[in-house]
């Protein structure tokens, strides 16, 4: 037996899917032993480690080669170590014929989003951003969802925040930061109730730190979260920005072009017309924070 870091087994998946001419599944090997490889093994949680027989291992790197070998799928003992430790602690608190609420919560969320909030540009002006939001993993000990925001705004600094998804009663609360700073995003939206589907959406408000290069201020903004897929392939096929002629890992893609002001997307990439078609249709119209003049209280007009 080995340990397996299942990101890198889920990665070489991905991309052998993404690669390879009419792939079927069962050649990486029998199911059981591909879903465990993968850390897909328990429904509905998608783990980060697994304990595998080295043949299945090095049959499955053959699969998927590109020159990989059961080495390249070897887990760095210290963090399975404690990934072993927290899912022994989860196994004795919790009866195995109990679904925990964290587990339903994560099947029903997790894989990608866009998400579309009103933001605040250079010059004050009002733009609509676009970012990738992945949903992956459990934090058992708080009970919460890991997740991760990826923005590649050609205009500012290529972004990405880490934090985590919890629910709090008909909701779900977000909280994103920086590594060793303070939260940059943080977020209220409807919690989904029914199973979700490509195009799936999430309505919600969302607060940012936007600015420019002088000084970062607060944004509140109504935003929409949009389902692209569980798997970086599906999402690809479902995102705004059409990456299907591009070379490249589907994961690294995804986070590196997925995200900026829309404007700017429609100019510099290929967007897909009829997801921008229903983004301008559907979306856009809902959270819109133009406030007529005819709608602004008297006492609160400004005299020129």
């Amino acid at each position: 037996m080995m340990e397996v870091d299942c990101r890198k087994t889920r990665a070489a998946e991905e991309e052998w899917k993404r690669t390879t001419k009419n792939p079927k599944l069962e050649s990486l090997g029998r199911s059981n032993q591909r879903l465990r490889i993968t850390g897909k093994e328990q429904k509905g949680v998608v783990e980060d480690f697994a304990r595998v027989r080295r043949g299945a291992v090095e049959k499955f790197a053959k699969v998927c080669g590109r020159g990989l070998t059961w080495e390249d799928f070897k887990a760095d003992p210290d963090e399975y170590a404690r990934w072993d430790l927290q899912r022994k602690a989860r196994e004795k608190s919790i009866p195995e014929d109990l679904e925990r609420p964290i587990d339903v919560l994560h099947k029903r969320f997790c894989g990608y989003w866009e998400l579309y909030h009103q933001s605040t540009s250079k010059r004050w002006a009002s733009e609509i951003s676009v970012s990738l939001i992945q949903v992956e993993g459990i934090d058992a000990e708080r009970s919460v969802l890991k997740c991760e925001l990826y923005d590649g705004n050609k205009r500012r600094q290529y972004f990405h925040l880490k934090g985590f998804v919890a629910k709090l009663g008909g909701f779900l609360y977000w909280e994103l930061r920086h590594e060793a700073e303070q939260a940059g995003f943080h977020g209220y939206c409807y919690h989904p109730a029914v199973e979700k589907y490509p195009g799936f959406e999430l309505y919600g408000i969302f607060l940012s730190i936007s600015g420019d290069d002088r000084f970062d201020y607060p944004v509140a903004a109504k935003g929409v979260l949009r389902f692209l897929g569980a798997t970086p392939s599906e999402a690809m096929r479902h995102s705004l920005v059409d990456l299907s002629e591009v070379e490249g890992d589907p994961r690294d893609l995804l986070q590196k072009r997925v995200g900026g002001y829309l404007r700017d997307l429609q100019e510099s990439e290929v967007v897909r017309p009829e997801v921008l078609a229903a983004v301008e249709t559907d979306i856009l119209p809902k959270i819109s924070n133009i406030i007529s003049a005819d709608t602004v209280p008297r006492a609160l007009s400004v005299q020129r």
